[in-house]
């Protein structure tokens, strides 16, 4: 899965190179940071509270058509639950951090020209998982902890899940566009032994340069 990944990443940045040197005027595709900023939780976990969820990456971007493009995310991502037990009242947190790959197919509303362009996407979304913490009260378990209460980890190596959602290009100066987005990701593997699936609505910051 980790080669998979840098597979797809080597991809888009040999993919951006090439358009780069052959189209310098024309503009189709573009590239910058994303950030985003929002909430996660798990399938059949009670009594969840709001879990903030963070991730930072980069974005690529290609639309040779006015109404159509593609496009893919590579963002490290922090994302888990919060849930509360009611009967000991201890709070506990689980922020799994992982490396997601989401390939989009974009939908664009308008003219290119425009300042602002609304747009639809969707796709899938592929992640590995580089690192797990969990914490009781706020107190970060130890790794002895962690086994005893879920054997050698509680979250899986792998995720997959499906990506959508709506939102703005900004035009902000010649090939320099804001993007803003909301995105909702239902994953579709059991990511614990007790079959429970990641989800996150998150709302997301770009940056993009034409290339």
């Amino acid at each position: 899965m980790r080669k998979l990944l840098l597979l797809f990443a080597g991809c888009l940045l040999s993919v951006s190179c090439f358009a780069q040197s052959r189209n310098a005027g024309a503009h189709y595709l573009s590239l910058g940071p994303v950030v985003g900023m929002g909430h996660s939780w798990l399938s059949g976990v009670e009594d969840q509270k709001f879990k903030p969820s963070v991730q930072a990456g980069i974005r690529l971007i290609h639309s040779r058509h006015e109404h159509w493009g593609w496009g893919a995310d590579l963002v490290v991502s922090h994302e888990g639950f919060k849930a509360k037990d009611e009967l000991s009242g201890l709070e506990w947190k689980a922020n799994p951090v992982y490396l997601r790959l989401t390939p989009k197919l974009y939908y664009f509303f308008g003219k290119y020209g425009q300042k602002i362009r609304s747009k639809l996407f969707v796709g899938p979304s592929v992640a590995y998982k580089i690192d797990e913490r969990i914490s009781i009260d706020d107190e970060k378990l130890s790794k002895d902890e962690v086994k005893m209460l879920f054997g050698d980890e509680m979250f899986h190596q792998a995720d997959l899940g499906l990506t959508a959602g709506a939102g703005l290009n900004l035009l902000l100066s010649r090939n320099t566009w804001l993007n803003l987005d909301l995105a909702y990701t239902h994953g579709l593997l059991d990511v614990t032994d007790k079959a429970n699936a990641n989800r996150s609505l998150l709302l997301n910051i770009g940056l993009l340069f034409g290339l």
